[in-house]
């Protein structure tokens, strides 16, 4: 399985301090951090984002079901763009983007030279996939009703169903994402960097006590970060400025 790693804000060789790696969640690739090119603060780090096969330009290749699989090649890639060098890093993931992040994370602390700064999430109450609802996964639909669930929670564009060759490339990619999430583990072992979780000021649901197994399953340096400027941290907010800002800080507080 190969990854495209794309370059959302570069800096120079001579400026180049640390990176963000920023995994989208299921069903996008880097162009929902569109937004985050022109993030301001942390002048010295690179701001990266995955595409992996089945997102945007790749949505006619078979996407795959296996986080594992895709944790690997994104860390991969990520070898691939330092070219051996050592670095710093801080990884970013929204929802699924986030359990992806934990296991990238477990693969660059065991396997590489790269110092892991952290971890930061938003948008995933707990470390597991989503459960089954009335007894079915949204793996299991059909795909018609995965188009309609991701159209519910406006996370597919109207024109995706103009074509029926498309939508039918869109729905297997959609489930092969949900699949990987639906089936994702924790590590092995915890991690030894902390974790930021950070959710909005009307995010209840991410309470302190579903946070806290966060700390038995990935890691015990665990930080919870309420945005008062963010009423929620959906899959649409978690990519505006706003919410880049607000990583990007946590970020360079990681990396200091």
């Amino acid at each position: 399985m190969k990854c495209n790693m794309i370059t959302l804000r570069h800096q120079a060789a001579a400026q180049h301090h640390a990176d963000i790696l920023c995994i989208p969640p299921a069903g996008f690739g880097p162009a929902v951090y569109n937004a985050w090119r022109q993030t301001q603060g942390a002048p010295d780090v690179q701001i990266l984002a995955p595409r992996l096969p089945g997102r945007e330009s790749r949505i006619l290749e078979e996407g795959s079901s296996d986080s594992a699989l895709m944790a690997r090649a994104i860390c991969d890639e990520y070898l691939v763009r330092r070219e051996g060098k050592p670095g710093n890093i801080v990884l970013y993931g929204h929802c699924f983007g986030g359990l992806l992040a934990c296991s990238v994370a477990e693969l660059i602390r065991n396997e590489t030279d790269v110092s892991l700064a952290g971890v930061v999430i938003t948008g995933i109450a707990e470390p597991r996939g989503p459960q089954a609802r009335a007894g079915v996964l949204r793996s299991e639909l059909s795909d018609d009703e995965l188009l309609d669930e991701f159209e519910l929670i406006g996370k597919l564009p109207p024109a995706v169903r103009a074509d029926r060759r498309y939508a039918k490339a869109v729905a297997d990619a959609l489930r092969a994402d949900m699949r990987a999430f639906e089936t994702w583990k924790p590590p092995r072992e915890r991690q030894t960097a902390p974790l930021v979780i950070i959710r909005g000021r009307e995010q209840l649901a991410l309470s302190d006590e579903r946070v806290s197994q966060w700390k038995a399953a990935v890691t015990a340096k665990l930080v919870l970060r309420t945005a008062t400027e963010v009423p929620s941290i959906t899959p649409k907010t978690s990519l505006t400025p706003a919410v880049a800002s607000l990583v990007v800080e946590q970020a360079s507080e990681l990396l200091q």
